[in-house]
């Protein structure tokens, strides 16, 4: 997307997640979530295969039992 992205996301198998800018959303997904945004990345993400959340801010709740964050961040479990 190339301006702000907001709004839930259900995936069966893997969820991808590309924004420009910021996004605020809830990912569920039975596979992994990648979630790559340049700026504020916030919401709930959570992947029963893993999460990937990267962008300059991420304020996201990630919950998984193989998460990884990059940026500044908080409300990582």
């Amino acid at each position: 997307a190339s301006g702000d992205l907001k709004g839930v996301i259900f995936a069966r198998n893997n969820a991808n997640l590309n924004a420009a800018q910021n996004a605020n959303v809830t990912i569920l997904a039975q596979g992994n979530v990648t979630a790559s945004v340049g700026g504020s990345l916030s919401g709930t993400l959570i992947g029963v295969g893993g999460v990937s959340a990267s962008g300059g801010s991420v304020d996201a709740s990630v919950l998984s039992q193989n998460a990884s964050v990059n940026g500044s961040s908080s409300g990582d479990s």
